[in-house]
C-alpha cells in the first residue's frame, strides 16, 4: 500500500515529509501530547530550533570542517528520524547538537557586533 500511495500522490506525501522533518527540527504543530504546548516546554524548543537554523547556513557558508560533522550528524539523524519515526520524543537525539549551533550562531553574532563597534 505505501508504494502504491506514493506512487500516486507523490506531491501530497512530499509535502507531509516535509513538514515532518520542520516538526522534528522546530515543533509540532500537530501534537496530541498532555503539556506539550506548555509555555514551558514550547518556547525553549523553539528559540532553540529558530537559532540553531541561522548558524547551519553560517558554518556551510564558512566551509569550518571541524564543525561540518555536527551539521551531518543533525542532518542525517533529522532525515532518518523523519522517515522513520513518528513520536516526537526522537527529538532529544537532535537536541544537543542544536543547542551546539545555537551557542555558534549567537557567538558569531557577538563577534561580528564587537568588531563593529572596535
Amino acid at each position: 500500500h505505501a508504494k502504491k500511495n506514493l506512487t500516486t500522490d507523490p506531491q501530497n506525501y512530499l509535502a507531509l515529509f516535509v513538514k515532518k522533518i520542520l516538526s522534528f527540527y522546530f515543533i509540532d504543530l500537530n501534537s496530541s501530547y498532555k503539556g506539550y504546548y506548555n509555555f514551558f516546554h514550547f518556547f525553549p524548543i523553539l528559540i532553540i530550533g529558530i537559532f540553531s537554523f541561522p548558524s547551519l547556513i553560517i558554518i556551510l557558508k564558512e566551509k569550518k570542517f571541524n564543525i561540518n560533522y555536527l551539521v551531518l550528524y543533525l542532518l542525517v539523524t533529522t532525515l532518518i528520524f523523519s522517515i522513520f519515526f513518528i513520536l516526537p520524543r526522537y527529538k532529544l537525539a537532535i537536541l544537543p547538537i542544536q543547542i551546539i549551533l545555537a551557542s555558534y550562531f549567537f557567538n558569531y553574532v557577538f563577534k561580528k557586533f564587537n568588531k563593529n563597534v572596535i
